[in-house]
């Protein structure tokens, strides 16, 4: 089980630290907002009330031993000080939420392992979304690459994932088949997570209404969508 703390419990560290959780992950999540703290307390492994500006605060929570910490303030000044407390203390995984591009370079220079800006992330993922009819959601990777999920064309209905044989035909990965379903009370649709198959099997049927989740070049999921 990964160790991970969360430091700063604004929007998005609060949601950050319940769905590393959700998913498995043993997290310690750290405010100096007493109520912030209390409020997530019984949703995550241990929660503490710390200002993590204060560096033999910070020391004594003995941060080394974990997997990884995520600095998700919302203050530069902050920012700064608390990933190089981390760093000194010889943290080795230190992914901060950044402010903007120049935080991105101070962050950098301080040997932050990894840096996210999560606006510009979420901004590039409902563009391509927006821009495309067919695509339910959108995550870049590279460039030229993608994960996105995308409505099953007609063409796939009542075929099998080896009957379609994807990767051969249209050299893309379907590393999930969401089922959608409309409900009769509203007529509105939603995910049917008990049917929704991560890593389907070859025999999984794609039916109306499904949704694949693949991975591979643009121009090639792009053909997928225009089927």
């Amino acid at each position: 089980m990964r160790q991970i703390a969360i430091i700063g419990l604004g929007t998005f560290g609060f949601k950050l630290a319940t769905s590393l959780t959700e998913m498995g992950c043993q997290v310690l999540a750290v405010d100096n907002d007493r109520d912030r703290v209390q409020e997530i307390r019984d949703l995550v492994a241990d929660a503490v009330v710390l200002d993590a500006r204060d560096k033999s605060a910070m020391d004594s929570l003995d941060l080394v031993d974990l997997d990884m910490v995520v600095v998700c303030v919302g203050q530069l000044e902050a920012s700064v000080l608390i990933s190089l407390y981390l760093k000194e203390a010889g943290v080795g995984e230190i992914v901060v939420k950044a402010l903007s591009a120049d935080h991105v370079k101070i962050l950098e220079l301080l040997g932050a392992s990894r840096t996210i800006l999560p606006e510009e992330a979420m901004a590039e993922r409902l563009a391509g979304s927006l821009m495309t009819p067919n695509i339910i959601d959108h995550i870049p990777l590279t460039p030229g690459h993608s994960i996105v999920e995308v409505k099953a064309p007609e063409k796939f209905w009542g075929k099998t994932i080896a009957q379609l044989d994807v990767r051969k035909n249209y050299k893309v990965e379907v590393i999930a088949v969401k089922k959608y379903v409309i409900s009769k009370l509203d007529g509105k649709e939603s995910l049917d997570e008990s049917k929704t198959r991560v890593i389907p099997a070859a025999g999984e049927v794609i039916n109306s209404g499904d949704a694949l989740v693949v991975i591979g070049r643009n121009k090639d999921i792009e053909k997928i969508r225009g089927l």
